[in-house]
């Protein structure tokens, strides 16, 4: 193809869609006469798609919590918020406009209207990926809907489970489901681990409810369960990584939990642990931590919802469990932490499944299929 892709994640964290976004965008640029990654802010992203030879333009974005912080903050902050907002889509536009390309926007949320309204100005085929259920109240998820409908040409979704709840606001568009995909499958798995068993949690938001982890944990400790717990990515706010710290303290639990930070570098880590608990909450079409661990052959707890059933099947490749309960969690981390045949039956399934869920050629002949339909009809 000669056209040029541009990639826009939501945001610039080492979080699951805009990775995938940064992957994926990589994956595909041997059928580009180029990629550019396009970010609205700063931050350790760029430090991945500069280490796969992609390259980026910063059009800043100004964010200021003007839904969350009263009257008076609102009407201090707007006019500079607008102002940024109208200025990244005049120079998305202009980029876009500078040769024949294809935008694709990863996630509603954030300058994800913005960034899809400038590919519409520059009369410049348009995707979306779907990374995130519709929003919470009914008005905004209409509002989503009329925009992608008017602005979008391709919709595309990560699970099965995000495209029919956005089929309820969407009318009669079609959704193409896309799972998310591996850079390249690991290679020399070991499904054995040596010593004492780690169960960790990856990406440290609340809506991932770290705090259910370490409960789950404190009842481990209780039986005599004999583990280690890391709490491994950045955390998203300090007043998160302050109730971390204050739960952990009260649960007695400093001598089982380390809190690893953000990795770089993931591979050693997966080859280290044994357990992977997700018990979020439904933020993410397809976790993508659901997704590596389950490519490195390491079972999984988590919870049934959106996509996750997709990708782990109960009893086989890992245990699902209700949102919010604690119980079930630590009943499910101690069945796996108990048993290392188990753990090992279960990772070598999970890893079977992985290699067809997450190929990166199945990701590839998928998404390549609906760019080249997009340009025929531009």
């Amino acid at each position: 193809m000669k056209a040029w892709l541009y990639a826009v994640p939501a945001w610039a964290r080492l979080t699951g869609s805009p990775l995938c976004a940064v992957e994926q965008a990589a994956l595909c640029q041997d059928a580009f006469a180029g990629v550019t990654v396009l970010l609205n802010q700063e931050g350790p992203l760029t430090e991945r798609f500069e280490r796969l030879g992609l390259e980026h333009v910063l059009v800043p974005v100004e964010y200021h919590g003007l839904r969350r912080g009263g009257v008076l903050h609102f009407f201090r902050y707007a006019p500079a918020v607008v102002r940024s907002r109208l200025r990244y889509v005049v120079e998305l536009r202009r980029l876009l406009k500078r040769r024949p390309s294809v935008l694709h926007v990863h996630s509603r949320v954030l300058c994800g209207m913005y960034a899809c309204l400038a590919g519409r100005l520059a009369c410049c085929p348009v995707v979306l990926t779907l990374h995130e259920p519709p929003a919470c109240g009914r008005l905004r998820a209409i509002f989503d809907g009329l925009w992608i409908r008017w602005l979008v040409d391709e919709v595309v979704a990560a699970s099965a489970a995000t495209a029919a709840e956005h089929r309820h606001f969407l009318g009669q568009r079609d959704i193409h489901v896309v799972h998310y995909c591996m850079m390249a499958m690991p290679q020399g798995v070991e499904l054995s681990r040596i010593g004492k068993p780690v169960v960790a949690f990856i990406g440290l938001v609340a809506r991932k409810r770290y705090d259910d982890f370490l409960r789950a944990c404190h009842r481990l400790k209780q039986d005599g369960v004999e583990f280690e717990a890391w709490l491994v990515g950045e955390w998203a706010t300090p007043q998160d990584r302050a109730k971390a710290e204050d739960l952990i303290a009260r649960l007695g639990l400093g001598d089982v939990v380390v809190n690893k930070g953000l990795v770089q570098e993931m591979d050693a880590l997966y080859r280290a642990i044994a357990v992977v608990a997700a018990p979020s909450e439904p933020v993410e079409a397809l976790p993508r931590v659901v997704m590596e661990a389950m490519s490195y052959g390491v079972p999984v707890v988590a919870t049934a919802v959106n996509g996750v059933p997709e990708m782990v099947q109960d009893g086989e490749t890992g245990f699902l469990i209700p949102v919010g309960n604690v119980e079930a969690l630590a009943d499910r981390m101690a069945c796996l932490l108990r048993d290392p045949l188990l753990r090992e039956q279960m990772g070598r399934a999970g890893l079977v499944r992985a290699e067809k869920l997450f190929s990166p050629e199945r990701y590839q002949d998928e998404m390549l299929m609906i760019y080249r339909r997009m340009l025929q009809n531009d």
